[in-house]
């Protein structure tokens, strides 16, 4: 199930690749998701916004998704499926930090939503987990 992964993210920086990044589409938003920790880093579970995979949390990485706004569900599956809900505005950029937990067999991914002061300031030195 894509729950077990290889290693840490090692793509581009996000200080160096959030700069590239264009506006999203029009009436659209932008998530950004990340992972900041390396804690259980075997644990890689599929990231799920609305039910359909966008990503993995992989240690020390991000990535993005363009939305549509309005609510939506961002979850992530391991022993238990931990979800949140997250309004999107049109233009703007959320961000949705994954927390590790422990569990009883396997760590727990719980995604929590961090200002966007919170999220820049640990994402700079994040790698760009791609699939």
């Amino acid at each position: 199930y894509g729950l077990f992964g290889t290693g840490c993210a090692t793509g581009t920086k996000f200080s160096e690749y959030r700069p590239s990044v264009s506006s999203p589409a029009e009436a659209c938003g932008r998530i950004w998701i990340y992972r900041p920790g390396a804690f259980g880093a075997a644990v890689q579970p599929a990231i799920n916004l609305d039910g359909r995979t966008v990503g993995n949390a992989v240690p020390h990485g991000f990535f993005h998704v363009e939305t549509l706004a309005g609510e939506h569900t961002i979850s992530a599956t391991t022993e238990w499926t931990h979800k949140m809900s997250i309004n999107v505005t049109t233009n703007a950029d959320s961000y949705v930090r994954l927390n590790m937990m422990m569990g009883l067999f396997v760590g727990h991914v719980v995604p929590e939503q961090v200002p966007e002061t919170q999220a820049i300031r640990e994402m700079q030195n994040l790698h760009l987990a791609t699939p």
